[in-house]
């Protein structure tokens, strides 16, 4: 598939480092990270889950401008610190590995199952006609689980639960 412009900068950083590591006998593991929820993501900016839990928490109906089609997965934050942790002392690997849920969720189910949590809320998918093109950005984490035993423990619903309940917690 075609790489964008922020995917081929990141595959070439990490062809500089590969290369750098390599010539320098430097151990190392590249975490190729995918999308996350927890505490502290952005509510606010081009992350549609960060988005739509802004809306939720202020009672706004939350607007899907596409189809809601789109592919993502979501891994929370202890299983990226879990993840990164077990690459930083697995460093004699010299792997590129991807890190990020193999859970896959559509927008449109990533937007109404933050409307659960609010039920003043509805969702308006803005488009109607399903196109047969969609964009998926969700990782295949084979790799990071066969070598270094790395999957997510903790389910999509748990992490948009807890996600929520870090920003009702907090001050934000």
């Amino acid at each position: 598939s075609e790489l964008t412009p922020y995917g081929s900068a990141k595959k070439e950083s990490e062809e500089i480092i590969r290369n750098f590591c390599t010539k320098e006998s430097i151990e190392f593991n590249i975490a190729r990270c995918f999308t996350f929820l927890g505490g502290y993501i952005p509510l606010e900016g081009t992350f549609a889950a960060g988005n739509f839990i802004s809306n939720m928490l202020k009672s706004e109906e939350i607007i899907v401008k596409s189809d809601g089609q789109a592919i993502r997965s979501f891994m929370y934050m202890t299983d990226l610190c879990n993840s990164i942790l077990n690459l930083s002392t697995n460093p004699t690997m010299n792997q590129t590995v991807n890190i990020g849920s193999s859970e896959n969720i559509n927008i449109e189910g990533l937007a109404r199952e933050i409307a659960k949590h609010n039920p003043k809320i509805s969702v308006d998918i803005k488009v109607k006609n399903k196109s047969e093109y969609f964009n998926k950005y969700a990782p295949n984490t084979d790799k990071a689980k066969d070598l270094f035993g790395i999957e997510a423990s903790v389910n999509f619903n748990d992490a948009i639960k807890r996600t929520i309940e870090f920003y009702k917690g907090s001050k934000h």
